[in-house]
């Protein structure tokens, strides 16, 4: 491996920047005393980093060796061992060479070792060489993290014929010039260096290489927020008349709710790019007890929004556990006590893991919410706007989200006060009517782009 060692760059590239980082800060401590333990610390971590070499009879020599070139001698310490003078010392420090026994490809890492183990094992055909390319993509990968100056895919390509014994010399088509593929190889419990053919996985995700120290210019229109997206498309479900909803973001989730409403029997009208109206005057209440739907609803966390709706306006719908991004509990009580509060009840089938919820007319009551807890908020909101009476609900989630549900539904004809504070107050209506909305800017969007800026 040859490595670029001006000094513009990395003195010893076995160690990576951040132990050059380190020994930059002992060279600057003022006081020896302080100095000299960190020093003995970074020598612990490097002894860390060259583990397996530790039987070397020189090999504390080496490592004190290593930690003066890397500081450039200036580290002015009590060394425990007899250091080369600058004068003396090579152009490149004395390396710690690698016994056989132990990983030969120190620079690729264990699961390039193993991919490699596994791919000479497969005969000769395209499903070999789709993995060569992906191993070679990943030694790339490494070797630009190890020192980006001196990675070309020459050398790639030698050390894949090397530590294969050239069993496999990849094709110049396999080393695209960009590194679009990332690979995992999974270790075996047992031993961290053995691959069974019969457990390998193969995943295979995109990566980017972001480069740093360049001006940013330029305007952006962010999308609109997932979060209220979801909400107001479950309002849709409250009126038999027309719906139109600006600035709805071209995304998975927002996509896939909008294809529930649409097997709901919702007519979906596409205006624009972003824009759609909606009208639930068939809504086929049917398809809830589909297995299809019942799928479809399990593996998007919006869904359950369709309780409040569907339960306010037609008195029964069934749901599933939703699916969604896995983060902590994220659990549903909220939703179904708010819904139990308001005179709804739950029928489960253990045989298809369904709750049934059902009310002839939900009543408003008051209710303290467990957590605030911004789709469980939005779900009871939903139900009391046509609920009988009074809802006051304390410890509502009054994010953004939630206020722009209940603007729409004001819209729409319901009557909600104390919008953006924890206490709501929802006198119930008979019936809603059209409006139009348009959804706000997504704010985690917005945020990453003044971070960049």
């Amino acid at each position: 491996m040859q490595y670029n060692t001006q000094r513009e760059h990395l003195v010893m590239p076995e160690y990576g920047r951040g132990i050059q980082n380190m020994v930059d800060v002992a060279v600057s401590i003022p006081e020896r005393e302080s100095r000299q333990r960190c020093a003995e610390t970074i020598i612990a971590i490097m002894a860390r980093i060259q583990q397996g070499q530790d039987q070397q009879p020189d090999f504390e020599q080496k490592l004190w060796n290593h930690l003066a070139r890397m500081s450039h001698y200036k580290l002015d310490i009590d060394y425990p061992v007899e250091i080369v003078p600058e004068e003396q010392a090579f152009a490149h420090a004395a390396p710690l060479h690698y016994p056989m026994k132990h990983i030969r490809r120190k620079h690729y890492g264990y699961q390039v070792e193993n991919a490699l183990k596994y791919a000479m094992q497969l005969p000769e055909g395209e499903e070999r060489d789709a993995l060569v390319g992906m191993i070679a993509n990943q030694m790339k990968q490494n070797l630009y993290n190890w020192n980006r100056d001196s990675m070309d895919d020459n050398l790639v390509a030698q050390d894949l014929a090397r530590y294969t014994d050239g069993q496999i010399s990849p094709l110049s088509s396999l080393l695209p010039s960009r590194l679009p593929i990332i690979l995992f190889l999974p270790r075996s419990p047992r031993r961290k260096s053995s691959l069974s053919t019969s457990c390998l996985t193969l995943s295979v995700m995109s990566s980017f290489i972001i480069e740093g120290n360049h001006r940013l210019s330029g305007d952006i229109t962010p999308q609109g927020a997932k979060n209220e997206a979801l909400q107001v498309l479950c309002a849709t479900l409250l009126t038999e008349e027309p719906v139109t909803i600006h600035n709805l973001p071209d995304i998975a989730d927002v996509n896939n709710q909008i294809s529930l409403l649409e097997k709901l029997g919702v007519k979906v009208t596409r205006c624009e790019k972003g824009t759609c109206t909606f009208q639930a005057d068939e809504v086929n209440m049917d398809v809830l007890e589909s297995d299809d739907f019942l799928q479809c609803c399990s593996r998007l966390r919006g869904s359950i929004m369709f309780v409040g709706p569907l339960v306010a306006r037609f008195g029964k719908t069934m749901v599933t556990k939703p699916g969604g991004d896995q983060i902590g509990r994220r659990r549903l009580d909220t939703h179904f006590l708010g819904m139990q509060k308001l005179g709804a009840e739950f029928q489960y089938d253990a045989s298809r893991e369904i709750f049934t919820i059902q009310a002839k007319r939900l009543q408003g009551t008051t209710m303290l919410l467990d957590e605030a807890s911004v789709t469980g908020t939005a779900n009871i909101i939903m139900a009391a706007v046509l609920a009988q009476g009074v809802t006051t609900i304390y410890n509502a989630a009054c994010e953004p989200y939630i206020q722009q549900l209940c603007h729409l539904l004001n819209h729409m004809g319901a009557q909600i006060s104390g919008i953006a504070s924890n206490l709501l107050t929802i006198q119930g209506v008979d019936s809603l009517h059209g409006a139009e909305h348009t959804i706000l800017p997504d704010m985690i969007e917005v945020g990453s782009f003044i971070g960049m800026g």
